[in-house]
């Protein structure tokens, strides 16, 4: 890689994707940006998601598979945060990906024994009835004490106002002990809008295409 240039840093994100379509998907074609607070657009650096945890996801995905990637981008160190990642499976994709990342420059890292929650949303549909909205992810602990999620840490939202949660799985709280991830799944009343925001604590996913 080279020299960075004074005042600037690599940011890294880690993502997983599936193919659920009926064709082989390529790296090569995903769009992938990173938008902060005032609008700056920053696009993937090649080769910087080496630095990650997955490295760069080069592989074809066949219909049905499942891989883990690591993409960076070259960022100002005072970027302002909170930040957008946008995901499209290739260039003028009609299904896109936005996710809401916590962030704030020169933060300090937490504490070993803090809990720290890394939160995941695999997959959202609706229920074989058509009255639900279902949310399928995984919440991992990353920090040195028990996490412990409650249904207050937890909402969807759309321009028709907040849908009503109707089961959880697990049922809330989720304790989750030090380096664990938990697997959930949400079923939230269908908003009445084609499109809605999921927080779970301080993370947001847009759910865009409800019908």
């Amino acid at each position: 890689m080279p020299d960075l240039f004074p005042g600037t840093m690599y940011y890294l994100v880690e993502f997983q994707v599936e193919n659920v379509g009926e064709i082989p998907l390529k790296p090569q074609w995903f769009q992938m940006q990173l938008r902060d607070a005032v609008g700056n657009v920053y696009l993937p650096v090649t080769d910087a998601g080496e630095l990650g945890e997955y490295g760069t996801l080069s592989d074809e995905l066949a219909p049905g598979a499942v891989g883990q990637g690591s993409v960076g981008y070259l960022v100002p160190q005072a970027m302002t945060g909170p930040l957008v990642w946008t995901f499209a499976p290739q260039p003028g994709s009609s299904i896109w990906a936005s996710v809401s990342i916590p962030y704030q420059a020169g933060e300090v890292e937490p504490a070993p024994t803090a809990a720290q929650a890394e939160v995941t949303i695999t997959d959202a549909f609706l229920s074989a009835g058509g009255d639900l909205l279902v949310i399928e992810g995984e919440v991992r602990n990353t920090g040195g004490q028990q996490l412990v999620v409650k249904v207050d840490d937890i909402s969807l939202s759309s321009s028709a106002g907040m849908s009503a949660l109707r089961s959880a799985a697990p049922p809330l709280p989720w304790e989750i002990a030090p380096g664990q991830t938990q697997i959930i799944e949400l079923q939230y009343e269908k908003p009445d809008a084609s499109t809605a925001l999921l927080s779970l604590l301080g993370y947001s996913f847009e759910i865009r295409g409800i019908p």
